[in-house]
Order: structure tokens, then sequence, then C-alpha cells
């Protein structure tokens, strides 16, 4: 989603990001192509989460 926020500041529509990520060989969850509306409407929704924290990189100590 980082992409996604990153083309949109750069003036593209939600359309021309999806028509991008589908040429870049770039498909959903499911395996399907991007659609300008839903991409925007998953984006919405993530801009929404609160972020996650990555405890990935712990030490452990």
């Amino acid at each position: 989603m980082n992409e996604v926020a990153a083309l949109l500041n750069e003036g593209h529509t939600g359309a021309d990001i999806a028509r991008q990520l589908n040429a870049s060989g770039q498909r959903t969850a499911s395996g399907a192509q991007f659609t300008g509306q839903n991409l925007l409407r998953d984006y919405r929704a993530w801009q929404r989460k609160p972020a996650e924290t990555d405890n990935t990189n712990t030490s452990g100590a």
C-alpha cells in the first residue's frame, strides 16, 4: 500500500494505478486483476488501520 500511497501523492488516479499494477503482473490476493475502485477502497481501509508494530526483529533478551 505504500506504493499506492506514493503514486496517489504523485497525482495518479486509482484506475491509473490499477493499470500499472496489472501491467507489471501483480494481482490481488485472490489472483484477480486490480480495479481502481477496489484498490482505492482497500487503500482507504489500510489508511484507517492503526499502525502495527513490527516485532519480528526482537533480540529475545
